[in-house]
């Protein structure tokens, strides 16, 4: 995954994940969408990994899976398999600003902590994130 919604397979778009809360009634709307069979130029495609039906069936028992979770496992299985962290980033911010370092870390609310090159840690919101090349 590639912070914050991203399903990237080495740093080809695949799909995005994007989940809504609503606190008040407890519970969460997940959509998911997946490039199967046609991807965007510079996307990638499961072309090969069958009809829609096949791959949500084999996406829902991973999904059951994680209901028994607690929170506390769920942020860490996240970090986990989230490519974005420990990554030199460029975070492009609103009306044209943008803030360059390593990604650290993320809260307690997912929001994404980057330490920029003078050591100030910012917490992100929101913002489109594109992993640096190191040198």
């Amino acid at each position: 995954m590639k912070w914050p919604n991203d399903l990237v397979i080495g740093d080809r778009k695949l799909g995005g994940l994007l989940a809504v809360g609503v606190p008040q009634e407890r519970f969460v709307v997940v959509g998911i969408g997946v490039n199967l069979g046609w991807a965007p130029e510079g996307a990638v495609a499961l072309s090969s990994a069958g009809s829609p039906l096949e791959v949500l069936a084999a996406m829902l028992p991973e999904i059951d899976v994680r209901e028994d979770q607690s929170d506390s496992q769920l942020c860490e299985e996240h970090k986990s398999v989230l490519a974005t962290l420990g990554s030199r980033v460029r975070v492009e911010l609103r009306a044209g600003e943008f803030l360059v370092g390593v990604a650290d870390d993320l809260d307690e609310k997912s929001r994404l902590v980057v330490v920029d090159d003078n050591g100030q840690r910012h917490v992100i919101d929101v913002g489109d994130v594109v992993h640096l090349r190191t040198q």
